[in-house]
């Protein structure tokens, strides 16, 4: 779950999972496309996603990718309510405020996409 982004060369990560999948094994990853390709407003990890590319790329087959608006609602507002709540210095709550602090400005450029693939 959104752990491939940040892998610094996607698609050779994506054929280490390629290599441990059994034939048939089939990966399943969570992550972010940008609305517009590019947009330097994104971190760099984000601005060129293509999921489909990367794992047709490293050899996957049958690959897709699947979003819904209702997603990007629900993540938008897991922040924004965190925001509103009080939270003691060093917890998991303030952690997930400063990431909130740090996403939600850019939030809007991106879309959460579910991605299915096989190895055959």
């Amino acid at each position: 779950m959104d752990a491939l982004q940040y892998a610094p060369d996607r698609v050779a990560a994506a054929r280490q999972a390629l290599r441990i999948l059994k034939p048939g094994g089939r990966l399943v990853l969570t992550g972010w496309h940008p609305h517009t390709p590019g947009d330097e407003r994104l971190p760099p990890r984000h601005q060129h996603t293509d999921w489909t590319r990367v794992l047709q790329t490293a050899g996957f087959t049958d690959v897709h990718c699947a979003s819904t608006a209702a997603w990007d609602d629900a993540y938008q507002g897991i922040y924004r309510t965190a925001l509103t709540l009080e939270a003691e210095p060093g917890s998991a709550l303030a952690g997930l405020q400063g990431e909130a602090r740090r996403r939600l400005p850019t939030a809007h450029l991106l879309h959460r996409v579910a991605v299915t693939a096989v190895r055959d």
